[in-house]
């Protein structure tokens, strides 16, 4: 039985996972488009568009509660740690 991994590598792991997945998503839009004779967006539009949402203003309500504020990040740790 092999042991598990030290929790470095494990963050390591899951950060590139994270950071490939718009990647793959990319590639397999580009590729769809090329079946169906289009051109389609490039490889790179779905970091655009990630780094084109972190600029926009936050759109929590005024007396939003703390598990709004917080559920973002429970989602983003929970596919983390399942990663």
């Amino acid at each position: 039985m092999h042991p598990l991994p030290s929790l470095p590598l494990a963050v390591a792991q899951a950060a590139l996972l994270l950071a490939l997945a718009p990647l793959f998503t990319g590639v397999s839009r580009m590729i769809r488009a090329r079946m169906h004779s289009r051109r389609g967006p490039g490889v790179l539009q779905d970091y655009r568009d990630i780094f084109k949402l972190f600029r926009r203003q936050d759109v929590a309500p005024g007396r939003a509660g703390l598990a709004f504020r917080l559920a973002p990040a429970v989602q983003l740790s929970a596919m983390l740690m399942l990663a």
